[in-house]
């Protein structure tokens, strides 16, 4: 169990680091590079939540029940009921299933709820608050803002999902961190539902699926923070407390999914499928404006994108078994050095059976025949 934990905190730290280091290097390119950079990393997002809930998710929720039958026909001795219990069996597995398929449309409509009420209460504060005009250009918001050196701006251009006209000053910025804590939330509970129900091997998709889409995502919030006034040191510094509940999520989720991990993988995936769909399809830039070159590099950065993020969870789920066997094997190995070596530091014991107490032990079990 302990190994779950490690990688689960590993995965959870990579993610958090890998966010905040593209917020602070990616301004550092060039425009054109920042741009297809952007559109590589929503490809990615795109092809890995849809292939995760498509190839993992739920093809895992809906096989723990075939598992589940099959145990429990190997425990029917029975021959004449087994026809009887087959046919109850194929009906209640059905009926999971269509179970299973709710709760994934759950997640996608749950999710659509929290956006909306999200959106809802960020136009009630429009009234109280002075609106700071942003231009768009293609989909994507340039801002700027001074170095910490104070020698010149620096320029971000980026996509987010949230698609406001204007963007308002400190509530903005309340707002964008309160939805960020409530995602990496999410997503932590989504890490620590794979790593507890599906192994190593599920945890680590999940997480590339996460990773992938947090990068455009921290990159938004981050351009709206920003815009909203706030310092950029202050806006790092709150982008990494934001970082932590995602620790926490992922330690509910090991707890959550070590007892019903097929039900809330059912869940996760109807999310996962809504986050691809209907928040980053739309951050695909078509840029109709552009020349037909520069819109023919944009749709192939963006479908290589979505090619590398479907064969990295393909890929990990065509050998997801051999991934168990690795892991497992490598957690045997360690488990058994330790007993070896606490077998060899146990002091030697007195009141150990000696060897004449072991022949005693057995002759008078099987007495010899005479």
């Amino acid at each position: 169990m302990w190994i779950i934990w490690l990688y689960g905190t590993a995965a959870v730290l990579t993610i958090s680091l890998a966010g905040l280091a593209v917020i602070i290097l990616l301004p550092k390119l060039q425009t054109d590079h920042q741009s297809n950079l952007s559109q590589i990393f929503v490809g990615l997002a795109v092809g890995t939540l849809c292939a995760d809930a498509l190839l993992h998710l739920l093809p895992h929720a809906f096989s723990s029940q075939l598992d589940h039958d099959d145990h429990s026909d190997n425990e029917t001795s029975s021959i004449q009921h087994l026809s009887e219990y087959h046919t109850e069996s194929i009906s209640h597995n059905h009926v999971n299933s269509v179970w299973y398929g709710l709760l994934a449309l759950g997640g996608i409509i749950g999710f659509l709820f929290f956006e909306q009420l999200h959106e809802t209460i960020d136009v009630l504060r429009k009234k109280t608050d002075n609106n700071l005009q942003v231009h768009d250009e293609c989909h994507r918001s340039t801002i700027s803002y001074p170095k910490p050196n104070g020698d010149g701006y620096i320029h971000i251009a980026s996509h987010h999902h949230h698609h406001h006209r204007a963007h308002r000053g400190p509530s903005a910025a309340l707002m964008v961190l309160m939805g960020d804590i409530v995602h990496n939330l999410f997503d932590g509970l989504a890490i620590g539902v794979a790593f507890a129900g599906s192994g190593i091997s599920g945890g680590i998709s999940t997480s590339i699926a996460v990773l992938c889409h947090e990068l455009p995502h921290e990159l938004g919030d981050f351009t709206i923070i920003i815009r909203s006034g706030m310092p950029l040191r202050n806006a790092v510094y709150w982008n990494i407390v934001a970082s932590i509940t995602c620790w926490f999520g992922m330690c509910l989720g090991i707890f959550l999914g070590s007892m019903k991990d097929a039900w809330l993988s059912a869940l996760i995936g109807g999310t996962f499928l809504y986050i691809s769909l209907v928040d980053m399809v739309p951050e695909l830039d078509s840029c109709p404006h552009l020349p037909s070159k520069s819109r023919a590099i944009k749709l192939t950065v963006q479908m290589i994108g979505i090619a590398i993020g479907i064969a990295i969870m393909l890929l990990i789920s065509l050998y997801e078994n051999e991934f168990h066997l690795i892991f497992a094997n490598h957690d045997d190995d360690h488990h058994h050095l330790h007993h070896h070596h606490h077998h060899h530091d146990q002091p030697y014991d007195m009141h150990q059976s000696s060897p004449i107490d072991i022949v005693n032990d057995v002759n008078h079990h099987h007495p010899p025949n005479l």
